[in-house]
């Protein structure tokens, strides 16, 4: 084998002997090969598919390079935590002004009271996955048995969201932690729409923990508080909280 390129040429083509390989270069720009010829075996000889490098024709033709051309490169989606986590409380709209017709003051301790509840409507470590119903309080001041009382009805709520896929199920009363440990539970998360969301006179807001939404929904619809309950008659119509 010779230690340095040396060139035969026979008609239109040029041999190209080196050391490693042996390379069929076109000379003739008259003869490229058309569309349907995009192999190295119809020319005889050994050659890089991958870039061509035996043409010296004007372009590569367009059967051969979609032939050749990379495949593109997927990219994966990005991977859920495994531990769910807490995004950002997401405050409900409105003051004073907007809700002086027809609002009532949300009082701390109701709110308190309610969220309390609200265990009561699950076991601690229960999980709930897209296919569980809604997990939720609803109570008005000095009601007793779905009946009386006055000012806003509190009404709580923890529910999967609607088309989450990111996870198969989530545990319930501390969807980012163990069951019982002191990381944020469903109280912390509910009462924290209450507590961090200034300036709109008690409505709350909710927050989004993985495929779970725990919500403080106070509001004024007619209906929604009663025995048994109709969260039904709020979702029917929010977010027009006010009825």
């Amino acid at each position: 084998m010779a230690s340095m390129v040396d060139v035969a040429r026979l008609g239109h083509y040029e041999f190209r002997l080196a050391p490693r390989d042996l390379t069929l270069r076109q000379t003739d720009t008259s003869n490229c090969p058309d569309d349907g010829d995009c192999t190295c075996t119809s020319w005889g000889a050994d050659c890089d598919v991958a870039d061509w490098s035996w043409f010296t024709c004007d372009k590569l033709p367009e059967a051969c390079a979609s032939s050749t051309a990379p495949a593109p490169t997927s990219t994966a989606p990005p991977q859920a935590p495994a531990t769910p986590t807490a995004g950002p409380i997401q405050c409900a709209p409105g003051n004073e002004q907007t809700y002086k017709s027809c609002w009532h003051d949300v009082h701390a301790d109701s709110v308190k009271s309610c969220a309390s509840a609200l265990a009561n409507q699950f076991t601690p470590g229960n999980k709930m996955t897209s296919s569980s119903a809604n997990v939720t309080q609803v109570l008005r001041e000095g009601a007793s048995g779905g009946q009386g009382g006055n000012g806003v009805t509190y009404m709580m709520n923890i529910g999967w969201i609607p088309g989450c896929t990111d996870y198969q199920s989530i545990t319930i009363d501390n969807p980012m932690g163990v069951s019982g440990d002191n990381t944020r539970n469903y109280n912390d998360l509910i009462v924290g729409t209450y507590n961090f969301c200034n300036g709109n006179s008690g409505l709350g807001g909710y927050v989004d923990v993985g495929c779970l939404r725990y919500g403080f929904y106070p509001n004024d619809i007619d209906g929604v508080f009663a025995s048994p309950p109709h969260p039904e008659k709020f979702w029917a119509v929010y977010p027009n909280i006010c009825g």
